[in-house]
């Protein structure tokens, strides 16, 4: 049995209007990509949606990256990280407060871009730290010296 193209059209217009009326399957609220696979928000943006939500759940958090950040400083080791979890911040609140992504923080913390002037005064702002220590603790690859 062969189609004309207006029956196909039709019949796709109609499969599409039914899709439409269908339920959409539960899923998070809250905006941002999702896997392709399965419709979820990646890991970081959960526990970020969750931190917002359960005020207990927050604590709990801050509480472990302080602890984690006071585990790195006594091996000696000053780095944007330890002071990020010092201050108890998930790179997810450090960005929202710097007006950048997630992602973006952890490659400065990586020393994979070199950051700009305005963006290295926002995050000495928001770590409460002047920039010649933000220098101090940032990985070399993340600024140039004068050249």
């Amino acid at each position: 049995m062969s189609m004309t193209f207006s029956e196909s059209r039709a019949s796709r217009d109609g499969a599409a209007r039914a899709s439409e009326d269908a339920a959409p399957l539960p899923t998070s609220a809250a905006p941002g990509p999702r896997s392709v696979r399965s419709g979820k928000l990646p890991r970081n943006q959960l526990s970020a949606e969750r931190e917002r939500a359960d005020h207990d759940y927050a604590r709990r958090l801050t509480a472990a990256r302080k602890a984690l950040a006071k585990a790195i400083e006594r091996g000696g080791v000053a780095s944007l990280q330890a002071l990020r979890l010092h201050r108890g911040l998930s790179q997810t609140q450090l960005a929202e407060q710097l007006g950048t992504s997630q992602s973006h923080i952890a490659k400065i913390e990586a020393g994979q871009v070199r950051l700009y002037l305005d963006t290295a005064i926002r995050l000495a702002d928001a770590l409460n730290i002047g920039l010649d220590d933000l220098r101090r603790i940032l990985p070399p690859a993340t600024y140039r010296s004068g050249e």
